[in-house]
């Protein structure tokens, strides 16, 4: 089959949008499928090239004062419609981008099948008026909608029908996470002693990501426990943060790792006692996805997969929001010893789940349904 990819981010820009697109991709062309991708432009990455087989053409994008869509670039239209006709098949990604309202027109004018992943931003108000005018047309232009989650469908129904739609969450390599690194070594590369307990955080930092309210719950337990320490890895708004960990006091307790690049990023699972993940939003939240799949009890808000990995009171905590009952359910899964053995024992049932080869058999059946 040939299938036609439209996505507004793509490797070596990192994300979630961009991992699953690559994931995707990557194993399709591994299954005999020819697979091209049409993304913006991002640094120096060359206008076309082919990376584990996969062609890539990349479009300069326009830096506009308006949020949505995103990433418009305005000659990938064109080259959607001269080039869609090879293809059987047309996936797009994120439905307030430019590039899935590129892929709902010339998927309609060229009449291909359109699939699309919308990564819908369950309860942000930001894009309600995107969502009723040009949103919607690009969710109803396509004739199969992958949901990440049940939020992300619940959400989905709203504007189209059930029948649509398939769920399809992201997945994990689980030859990655089968054995992690020796922890001791993880520990001491990041500046801990053995007997420290360690919070960890992977994500942007930022205020969107909830990272103050996590500073402040950090602050109130740390009252609690002693040997407590906290990891924020991702990049961001690095010196405000250090300057708040600075005014609260705990500034020698929190460590901030920064980028690590996401071929690495699995060690630092392992030097964790605990996943904590203080999100605004999140449309699925791949970093929890690992965390389970790294056997950590987590304490999250409920965003994203949040309430499909976490079972109250066994494997960690879904939280309303990041204050000091957030630290209390921290302290209670850290106290537990029945949260770590639990969440160790979850592993098996998340690596077979969430398998990139079995989301690509689902996803193969969505295809060979429409083309």
């Amino acid at each position: 089959m040939r299938i036609l990819m439209l996505a507004h981010k793509f490797l070596p820009s990192i994300g979630g949008i961009q991992i699953l697109t690559y994931n995707y991709a990557r194993r399709l062309v591994q299954r005999g499928h020819d697979v091209t991708i049409l993304t913006s432009s991002f640094g120096k990455s060359p206008s076309r090239e082919v990376t584990d087989g996969i062609n890539i053409e990349r479009f300069g994008k326009l830096d506009l004062p308006v949020s949505f869509p995103w990433y418009v670039s305005p000659r990938m239209l064109p080259a959607a419609l001269q080039s869609i006709g090879r293809f059987d098949l047309v996936h797009s990604f994120y439905y307030a981008s430019f590039q899935a309202l590129t892929a709902a027109v010339a998927s309609r004018l060229q009449a291909r099948p359109f699939v699309l992943n919308p990564t819908f931003p369950a309860g942000s108000y930001r894009i309600d008026f995107y969502t009723q005018s040009v949103g919607r047309m690009v969710l109803n232009n396509a004739n199969a909608i992958l949901a990440q989650t049940e939020a992300e469908e619940r959400v989905l129904s709203r504007y189209v029908s059930l029948g649509k739609i398939r769920r399809l969450p992201p997945g994990i390599d689980p030859e990655r996470f089968e054995m992690l690194p020796e922890p001791l070594a993880v520990k001491r590369k990041y500046g801990f002693r053995e007997e420290d307990t360690v919070l960890l955080y992977v994500g942007h930092i930022t205020n969107a990501k909830g990272i103050p309210e996590l500073l402040h719950a950090f602050a109130y337990l740390t009252r609690r426990l002693e040997g407590l320490k906290l990891l924020l890895v991702g990049g961001g708004d690095i010196e405000s943060t250090r300057q708040l960990a600075e005014d609260l006091r705990i500034a020698d307790r929190v460590g901030i790792a920064g980028y690590v690049p996401h071929e690495s990023v699995r060690e630092v699972y392992a030097v964790a006692d605990l996943f904590v993940f203080p999100s605004h939003f999140e449309a699925f939240g791949m970093v929890l996805l690992e965390a389970a799949a790294s056997g950590l009890p987590i304490v999250s808000t409920s965003v994203g997969c949040a309430t499909e990995l976490i079972s109250d009171g066994k494997n960690g905590y879904v939280m309303r929001r990041c204050d000091n009952s957030f630290a209390d359910a921290c302290y209670t899964a850290l106290t537990n010893p029945s949260f770590r053995t639990t969440a160790v024992e979850r592993r098996s049932a998340i690596l077979r789940r969430y398998g990139w080869e079995t989301l690509v058999d689902e996803l193969e059946s969505v295809y060979s349904q429409l083309a």
